[in-house]
């Protein structure tokens, strides 16, 4: 017998918090009947009216920790943590009530000898629906504080992904594809030089190994220019090409209009006029 007693009994944090929670329903059970005295129970000593009314908070903890702890440990598929957040809850909580209150009209009649009439069937029902609803608002609140804690876990993890981006810039892959999604080309931001419009094509210029290299896709500008809206390094100068600003060594102004010189690329990229303020104001940003 001392053997299986040094045994612990394995409960897991939820379900030391949800046995708190019941206890102090019941306990708050206990204090209102000591308290407010809905029964006449004359014929009791004190000590033994304690022990009396203690009972009823024992009931109505033992119901709930029945369908709230013991059932979805028992039926882990029929009682799921979801369900206590859909419709089967508003079945839960019926028959929690009904079971409290018919188990409390027998422990006050065949214990406590006092007569059940409607009236005190009437206040027994009333008790123990304060309960069902204290519990739904503990279920409610555990509800909440799950989808916090999600919440701030997918923020942390969004905070990581950022602060990766701001340490490692140009460091992201972009993925870009064609308008039939049947070619596509992989590459980091930072190797990508810059995308020009040719017919119904898009040329894209990168870097690989120290070298520019191009490659066509089928797709328009506009369509590249959205695929790469969640990257800020890239700029419209005209309405035929998209560069990379970390690329621009500088911008040159000759009879013929504004230039994009690049770092290391024997090619100037057009600037046209409805663009040379967007173009000098993220230059300067940048």
């Amino acid at each position: 017998m001392n053997k299986f007693s040094k045994i612990p009994i394995p409960l897991s944090d939820s379900i030391k918090r949800d046995l708190k929670a019941l206890f102090s329903i019941g306990l708050g059970v206990f204090l209102f009947i000591l308290f407010f005295q809905p029964f006449e129970l004359n014929h009791f000593t004190f000590n033994n009216r304690l022990l009396f009314l203690a009972g009823f908070g024992a009931i109505v903890f033992l119901v709930m920790a029945c369908f709230h702890i013991v059932l979805p440990v028992l039926w882990p598929k029929f009682f799921k943590t979801n369900s206590w957040e859909s419709e089967p809850v508003y079945l839960a909580s019926f028959l929690i009530c009904i079971i409290s209150s018919v188990a409390s009209a027998f422990y006050l009649r065949y214990v406590g000898s006092v007569e059940i009439t409607m009236y005190l069937m009437f206040k027994i029902i009333i008790i123990c629906i304060a309960p069902v609803v204290v519990l739904q608002l503990y279920i409610k609140d555990q509800s909440l504080r799950r989808q916090i804690r999600m919440l701030q876990e997918n923020l942390s993890h969004v905070h990581a992904k950022l602060d990766k981006y701001e340490k490692e810039p140009g460091a992201e892959n972009i993925e870009l594809f064609s308008e039939n999604k049947t070619d596509k080309i992989l590459l980091r931001s930072a190797d990508l030089v810059l995308v020009r419009s040719a017919d119904n094509y898009a040329e894209i210029v990168y870097k690989e190994n120290d070298q520019f290299k191009k490659k066509l896709i089928r797709n328009t500008l506009r369509n590249i220019e959205d695929m790469l809206g969640y990257y800020p390094g890239f700029i419209r100068c005209h309405r035929t090409c998209l560069v990379n600003k970390n690329y621009v060594e500088k911008l040159i102004r000759n009879y013929m209009g504004q230039k994009i010189i690049l770092k290391g690329y024997d090619a100037e990229i057009p600037v046209s006029r409805q663009y040379q303020l967007l173009v000098k104001e993220a230059l300067n940003n940048g």
